[in-house]
Order: C-alpha cells, then structure tokens, then sequence
C-alpha cells in the first residue's frame, strides 16, 4: 500500500485522501510546497505516521545560495533571449487593470482576456488585412493570472515557446473544419483562442458575417499549428489543397518573425487598460 502521492506537475493546491493513500498537490509557478515529515517505527512491528504541512514560497524564506546562483544564471539566459527582440526586460510595457487569465483550467475551456489579447496582438501584427487570428491555447504556459504593471518577463513566461506567425489564405470550409476541431479539443491545448471569430448557435462568424464555406479567408495563426501537430489537426498542413497562400515573415524585425515581439509591440501600443 503506497501511504502519500505527491503531485509534481499539478496547478491548484489541494489534499484528499482516499482510504489511508494521502493525495497532496501543491499551487503552480512556486507559490506553496508540501512537507512532509513520515517517522517509521520497526516495532513491534513496521508502521509509520505522515505529518503534512503546507508552506506559502514567499520571502520570509531563507535563500538557499546554490538555488540563488543556478536562478541568476538562467536569468542572465532570459534577459539574453528577450534582449534579442529589442526590448528592456524591466521595462513596464502594459498596465492589466483585471487579471488576465492564463490558467489551463480556464484557456484551454474558454475564451479568456488573455488569450483575446494575444490573438488580437497577432491579428495586428498581420503585413496584410486579415480576417481573423486563432492560435491553440497550448501555447499559453504561465498557468496563472497576470495583474498590474507588466514586463516583457511576463510575456515570456505565457509564451516560452515562441515561434513565428504565419498568414494563410484558406477555403472557408477549412477554416469551418480547424475551428470546428478546436471546439472538439476543449479541456486540451488544442482549444483555440481566436479574435474577430466567434461561434453562435447558427454557425460561425468572422467579423460579423457568417463563415461561408466556399469564400476564401486570410488568417493568421502560429507556425507550429500550421505543422498539423496539434490533436486532431493533422490535415491542417502547408499540403491542404483548401491552403492556397502563405505568407510568412522574412525579417527578424517583422513583428510576425515571434509572437513575443508581436504580443510586445502590440502591448506597448495601447498601455494597458
């Protein structure tokens, strides 16, 4: 019999038991850790006794030096990266009034400010008119709420990943197909989070006009969801017969060449609200 379980890629606190197994997960991004504390005793015969206890991760909390010195090295690689695309990575770019909304249980079930605001930061980083942006919600990692002031740091913790943009013109009925696939990935990272898209009882509607099936669109999306990588989105691939452009950036100073730099510009322009 296995006494305690212990989460180690979990989100939100939480302790249960089911029988005599103790079920123990602490919150995401380093905000509470479990202790646990177990005294075995051999006589008269083999047992044990679990004392848990849950620990904010805050700064009451000594600094351990060699954790200190492993953290200031991957900043220095943060910093790097994010000097890459021409930006302070102290600066305050955006100002979130509200929480913006990047935890799992709610990105990949919903549409969120967050993920609004990163697909309308791609739809205005487009080089040509489009009419809409999608993107998988997968994307998002940070697993959490971003309030107040805003660095480029935070964009890179929703967006470690990166990647470039891509405009594809498509035939309607596969954008009907991709969308449609994306509300069958709810609860996965497959779930899209668009903007200037939006599903009604009666079907979908880009802009504010029905998605016909035979009309050609431009969108732009992520590199990685155009590989047809994602679950259940395998035919979405440069081969599509339905995929008849695609435009990608050629410069590493076009804002579609990394959705950080798009989401950056884009949050530099209007502040923050």
């Amino acid at each position: 019999e296995v006494p305690l379980i212990m989460g180690g890629h979990e989100h939100d606190l939480h302790y249960d038991s089911v029988g005599s197994v103790h079920i123990a997960k602490a919150d995401a991004n380093a905000k509470t850790a479990w202790v646990h504390r177990f005294e075995v005793s051999k006589r008269p015969r083999l047992s044990h006794r679990l004392r848990s206890e849950v620990v904010a991760i805050d700064g009451d909390r000594p600094e351990d030096s060699a954790v200190a010195a492993l953290v200031e090295r991957w900043l220095r690689i943060q910093n790097a990266e994010i000097g890459k695309i021409g930006v302070d990575p102290a600066a305050v770019i955006y100002h979130a009034a509200e929480p913006l909304d990047g935890r799992e249980k709610s990105i990949r079930n919903e549409q969120t400010n967050l993920g609004r605001l990163i697909a309308e930061a791609m739809y205005a980083a487009a080089a040509q008119p489009v009419d809409g942006a999608l993107y998988n919600s997968g994307s998002v990692r940070i697993d959490d709420q971003l309030v107040g002031d805003l660095t480029a740091v935070d964009v890179f913790r929703a967006l470690p990943f990166g990647g470039g943009l891509v405009e594809v013109t498509l035939e309607g009925s596969l954008l009907k197909k991709l969308l449609d696939q994306g509300q069958e990935n709810k609860g996965k990272g497959g779930y899209l989070q668009w903007y200037r898209i939006r599903p009604t009882p009666n079907g979908w509607l880009i802009g504010d006009q029905p998605l016909d099936p035979r009309k050609s669109y431009r969108i732009v999306t992520t590199d990685f969801l155009l590989t047809g990588l994602e679950s259940g989105m395998g035919f979405f691939t440069p081969e599509n017969p339905g995929i008849h452009h695609i435009d990608r950036p050629n410069s590493p100073d076009d804002p579609r060449s990394d959705i950080r730099k798009a989401v950056i510009e884009w949050m530099k322009g209007v502040g923050g609200e």
